[in-house]
């Protein structure tokens, strides 16, 4: 560990995804494996995997992380709509990592100019693009909403960095991310430690 990092947590050779199905047993069984070792900055507080491995990743439609059946997350999806739409309205919105679109939708049913990538995702919607965001697709939005995907991305400043050239000035970047001090309770603490002697 560098100085300046506190790790918090290890955790080695877990399934890479939690929601992906696979066609047989056998490739269920021999699922890419990654490690956990959750560290923060302790100069910005920022909390990352530094074992995190991009390249045993890969998002397309067989991943599913589809939440919007549950009524509580339903819910959950229209606070943030609430919270967000006052400052939407008259403005291009791009949503990142949108999945099947269900923020989305709640944001057109408040006639919000919304169009969404997901690699993902399995629909027709014409405003969504089923592939991986990357910079350089020459969207132009005013507003770009990143719900828990910010986290996935490694180097979240340069991604900003480079957005920032094919964005207007004045672009708003909506983030929302997993809150650490849930995940830091001493009920989900004793969880994780439970992982670490699986």
């Amino acid at each position: 560990m560098g100085e300046g990092i506190r790790e918090l947590i290890r955790i080695d050779g877990v399934p890479v995804y939690q929601n992906r199905t696979y066609p047989s047993q056998a490739e269920a069984l021999n699922c890419p494996l990654g490690d956990i070792h959750l560290a923060q900055d302790l100069a910005s507080g920022l909390v990352s995997n530094i074992a995190y491995d991009a390249s045993l990743l890969t998002y397309d439609p067989s991943y599913q992380n589809e939440q919007a059946y549950s009524p509580s997350f339903l819910r959950h999806l229209e606070s943030v709509a609430d919270l967000l739409s006052p400052h939407l309205y008259g403005k291009s919105v791009v949503e990142i990592g949108c999945g099947q679109g269900s923020f989305l939708n709640i944001l057109r049913q408040r006639g919000l100019d919304v169009k969404g990538i997901d690699p993902a995702y399995k629909g027709g919607h014409p405003d969504i693009l089923p592939i991986e965001f990357r910079p350089g697709l020459d969207l132009r939005p005013e507003v770009l909403i990143f719900r828990h995907v910010f986290e996935y991305f490694a180097h979240p400043l340069e991604l900003i960095r480079e957005l920032a050239s094919e964005t207007s000035n004045e672009c708003l970047i909506c983030v929302e991310t997993p809150n650490l001090d849930y995940f830091r309770s001493e009920e989900h603490t004793s969880e994780l430690q439970s992982l670490r002697h699986l």
